[in-house]
């Protein structure tokens, strides 16, 4: 279930941030006690999300979607 500001927040992201945000949300497992890294590569989510798989432009797209996150 989502939280009021994790809804509210994901209606300003652009799509591509939106889908970064869902995969980096997607890793975190209920039963993790502790903090950890995780890294998401752009080979992964061009490949998992059709719309960047054929686009020419997927990594710019990312990045840019990267900096819409911070």
């Amino acid at each position: 279930m989502r939280s009021n500001e994790l809804t509210s927040a994901t209606y300003t992201l652009p799509p591509d941030a939106h889908r970064i945000l869902s995969v980096a949300i997607s890793m975190i497992r209920q039963e993790d006690k502790q903090l950890h890294t995780y890294r998401i590569y752009s080979k992964h989510l061009i490949d998992f999300f059709p719309a960047l798989k054929s686009d020419k432009n997927a990594i710019a797209r990312l990045d840019k979607a990267t900096d819409a996150l911070m």
